[in-house]
């Protein structure tokens, strides 16, 4: 059981926060042979140029087919495993007939340097709200249903069930592998995507070097600017299973095989560039497949690709339509494959924009003051967008090819999705959350990682890079030494009261059966306590409610929302809990309580916030 523990730590602690169970590490090897299998398939299905993306390529190919297989036919996913499984034997013999190897170039040395990051996330347990709330849920539902939610299906427990499931397909492969649910899967797929695209920035910084690929210092390099010494990596978010850093990764890979697509075509390359712009597609399609607001993203993309195709005078407009078509096809089908599901079965189930009359126009000014103080205290992030913007804006003025036109095409996407954001604010966001630009910062990291890819390419290639021999083994020394280092601050899951609401959530499950209803109390609290325990209690098949934020509420209220419930766990007693329970609790201790016929009950009992 996981401890809490304070954030500086001695040899010990680190050690403990260092190593996974065995079902934990089990679960780390399934997630490894998910990842290998689907970038085989990228590898086979998306063309062997620019193999450091076949992880991307094979995953969106992946949520494609969950897309149609689970969504628009309703078919068991067994037999989506089941095909991917002979995809990607069958890709495997292709490639070695081609004298490919079945993995990228330094992907198995980017897998061995991030390892210690890998360990320490498959030791981890889920702890923040939106995991709780709604991605957990997902993988969760694939597993145990086999099947996407549908009309006649069992409910969805998350808060939007028509939230694509692109997210979930390789925590469903590799809990498949391992025989139950990973809970750390969709993290640990997080850092696979993230370790690709550090892959992708030490093959831009060797190409510039004019070497045949990345050594270990340029791969290490690469790994640290996507992970810990990243901008914009924020490890509450990337090591989570929120889809964030894998919508992130997902749009840089597809924006730069786009950008990539437009240089080989304007050289000449028809071939290489038909292959680019497919891959990028099928990245693209696994992107729209993570997040409902991705389709916001992929429309900024699409309109800065055509504006640099535009601006190419030596591929002419026909050529720069089927380009165009050939890169966006499949993410729009999938798109439209997903919606015509929605309408279908999950109507209603998603974040909407609220009626014009409802818009929050009068909070302009308080929005923009929000959005504005995120942006002066998140300096990394928001300095690079600030640099981009400057470059990509010359960029587009001279019309530069090659770097100059990843910049720009970073600066538009960028740019844009601040535009929208402030639009989400005004029309989908309540009042409180708008005036407050609420998660502001965390919507920002999904154009994180195409902000340090463009000005990682556009330093490379101008050959402003300078490393030296010492600085690039100091990056193997800290990528590899880092985690283990930083383990406990890496741990954020063991921070209270994490570790306490899942002990007591297991303690209490025995008590629970089929039929009981339980309600989570914490008036005080704003949800998290009922989250966090939800989850901890989805196999005790007892309803699981919550009451909390109702800080004001009497006895009399408390007492009527009780009503019908068979058990309670109170975390935090008030005056009015004890009231309508008729049973005095001290604040600091959290209870277990069961109705019987003279009123309720005590089961168990447990000091503070520890375990």
């Amino acid at each position: 059981m996981s401890k809490a523990i304070p954030l500086l730590s001695g040899p010990m602690e680190t050690v403990s926060a260092f190593f996974p169970d065995i079902g934990q590490a089990i679960g780390l090897l399934a997630v490894l042979a998910a990842a290998a299998a689907l970038a085989v398939l990228g590898a086979a299905l998306g063309g062997t140029t620019w193999r450091e993306t076949d992880l991307a390529a094979g995953w969106g190919l992946g949520a494609a087919l969950l897309t149609l297989v689970g969504g628009t036919f309703g078919w068991p996913l067994t037999g989506l495993g089941a095909g991917l499984a002979v995809a990607v034997a069958g890709g495997a013999w292709w490639l070695g007939r081609r004298s490919e190897p079945p993995v990228a170039p330094g992907a198995v040395l980017a897998v061995a340097l991030v390892l210690p990051l890998l360990v320490v996330v498959a030791a981890m347990v889920p702890s923040q709200w939106d995991e709780f709330s709604q991605w957990l849920w997902n993988a969760a539902y694939l597993v145990e249903h086999d099947r996407v939610p549908r009309q006649g299906l069992a409910a969805h427990s998350g808060s939007f069930p028509a939230y694509p499931f692109g997210a979930a397909l390789l925590p469903y492969l590799a809990s498949r592998l391992a025989g139950g649910l990973i809970e750390q899967a969709g993290a640990l797929g997080n850092v696979m995507l993230l370790a690709s695209f550090g892959l992708v920035m030490a093959r831009i910084m060797a190409d510039s070097q004019g070497l045949s690929r990345p050594g270990p210092a340029l791969v290490a390099a690469g790994l640290l600017l996507a992970t810990l010494a990243g901008p914009s990596f924020v490890a509450k978010v990337a090591l989570t299973a929120y889809a964030d850093a894998g919508t992130a990764v997902l749009l840089a890979l597809g924006a730069f095989l786009g950008w990539a697509s437009i240089e080989a075509l304007a050289a000449g390359r028809d071939g290489q560039a038909r292959t680019l712009a497919w891959k990028a597609g099928l990245v693209l399609a696994g992107m729209v497949a993570f997040k409902q607001s991705n389709l916001v993203l992929l429309v900024l993309l699409g309109v800065a690709i055509a504006v640099a195709f535009l601006q190419e005078t030596r591929i002419g407009r026909g050529t720069a339509l089927g380009h165009l078509i050939l890169i966006f096809a499949l993410p729009v089908l999938v798109l439209m494959l997903w919606r015509s599901h929605v309408a279908t079965h999950l109507p209603g189930a998603e974040f909407t924009v609220r009626p014009f009359a409802n818009w929050s126009l009068d909070l302009l000014p308080d929005i923009l003051a929000s959005m504005g103080h995120v942006a002066i205290n998140k300096g990394g992030h928001f300095g690079s967008m600030a640099v981009v913007a400057g470059l990509g804006a010359r960029a587009l003025w001279r019309r530069r090819p090659g770097p100059e036109r990843l910049v720009a095409i970073a600066a538009l996407v960028t740019l844009g999705y601040q535009a929208f954001l402030l639009f989400a604010y005004v029309a989908a966001f309540d009042r409180y959350e708008a005036a407050a630009a609420a998660s502001y910062w965390r919507y920002n990291l999904h154009v994180g990682a195409l902000l340090t890819l463009a000005l990682v390419t556009w330093v490379a290639y101008r050959r402003h890079w300078r490393g030296r021999a010492w600085i690039g083994w100091l990056a193997v020394a800290l990528v590899v030494a880092g985690p283990a280092l930083l383990a406990p601050r890496i741990r954020f899951d063991r921070e209270p009261p994490h570790p306490f609401l899942r002990h007591v959530a297991q303690q209490a499950a025995p008590a629970l059966g089929a039929g009981d209803r339980l309600a989570v109390v914490d008036l005080t609290d704003s949800g998290q306590t009922w989250l966090a325990m939800r989850w901890s209690l989805r196999g005790s098949r007892a309803r699981v409610d919550g009451l909390f934020n109702l800080a004001d509420a009497d006895a009399a209220m408390v007492a009527a929302r009780l009503a019908g419930y068979t058990h309670l766990i109170v975390r935090r007693a008030t005056p009015a809990v004890e009231s309508a329970v008729g049973i005095p609790m001290p604040a600091e201790q959290a209870t277990l309580l069961q109705r019987s016929h003279e009123g309720w009950i005590i089961l168990k009992r447990w000091n503070g916030d520890k375990p």
